[in-house]
């Protein structure tokens, strides 16, 4: 009989021949080639350091009665935990809280569990569907997206919307950040979309995901950059899952990219999949180009995953 861990990795592994190979030429999308790549100076990168926390800290089952989760809590100590949910498998972990010293509200998601089978399926199910009317209204029908994301983010959308507009009014911000890590870092960018369309629009939504994936195909990439002013798409060195789902099955990134080059620099590239020097699609052009252990970080030394919860740090 196949044991659920076998089919666990059986499934990661097709979910990375099927999708992370560099699309055909005639396909490559040059936008943005022809704008400079931008070497980041220290000031700039520093400020993402609690962003790294925060995104670790959806890993993490949390309390309702505090915020304690070992070095991803304690790197933001001020924050003040106002709602939590998921299981950690099919419903990955939420939670909404603020923090006064960031001056935002901020929304973290839990990357995939890959000791779970319902969590690994998001990932696997990468046909893509398109925006249900009811939550994201006026989407155009060409938008198609990531249907195991899509679903994943279903299962919180609205408590996550009633808890950032709960905390919108009770804290005076004006501002929310989404963060997130992998699976993740795709949740909190299908979330700010969705946001954007229920809250205020004097609102400011930040994106910041960490080894984010292709979420969707071009009109989704074109939806996305248009309601989201703030896009930041982390990637680290050779990790090949910002690469996937591939090019050639209609998939297309965002804008937003800064890349952590081996020297441990980081990178803005303008426009959605710049191949320049220094960029991801230059340093990663196929999953077998790719390090599996650069998808974890560390970033600014932080690493990323559900091991470095609970006690670790403190």
């Amino acid at each position: 009989m196949i044991s659920i861990a076998f089919l666990v990795v059986f499934l990661e592994i097709a979910c990375l021949l099927l999708g992370g190979f560099a699309a055909p030429t005639g396909m490559i999308d040059t936008s943005g080639i022809d704008q400079p790549v931008i070497l980041l100076p220290d000031s700039a990168v520093s400020a993402y350091k609690p962003f790294v926390y925060l995104a670790g800290a959806g890993y993490c089952p949390l309390s309702p009665a505090s915020w304690s989760c070992g070095m991803y809590c304690n790197g933001v100590p001020d924050f003040q935990l106002s709602a939590q949910g998921g299981d950690g498998g099919a419903n990955p972990y939420w939670y909404v809280g603020h923090s006064a010293e960031l001056k935002t509200i901020v929304v973290g998601y839990q990357g995939t569990n890959s000791s779970n089978r319902l969590s690994v399926q998001h990932n696997v199910n990468f046909v893509r569907k398109t925006l249900p009317q009811d939550f994201f209204p006026g989407a155009p029908s060409s938008v198609t997206v990531h249907s195991g994301i899509l679903d994943a983010h279903l299962l919180s959308a609205t408590s996550v919307l009633n808890a950032v507009t709960g905390l919108l009014k009770s804290t005076g911000s004006s501002q929310v950040v989404l963060v997130g890590h992998s699976l993740g870092a795709a949740l909190a960018m299908l979330s700010g979309i969705h946001l954007q369309v229920w809250l205020r629009s004097n609102v400011r939504i930040k994106v910041i995901g960490f080894a984010t994936p292709r979420i969707g195909n071009s009109a989704f990439a074109d939806l996305a950059d248009a309601r989201l002013s703030d896009i930041y798409r982390v990637n680290n060195k050779r990790d090949y899952v910002p690469i996937i789902p591939g090019r050639f099955l209609g998939y297309t990134h965002t804008k937003g990219e800064i890349h952590i080059s081996d020297e441990s620099q980081w990178y803005f590239c303008p426009g959605r999949e710049n191949s320049e020097a220094n960029c991801t699609l230059s340093s990663v052009p196929n999953v077998l180009a790719g390090d599996v252990d650069d998808h974890y970080g560390p970033y600014l030394q932080i690493p990323l995953a559900s091991t470095y919860c609970a006690t670790k740090g403190q």
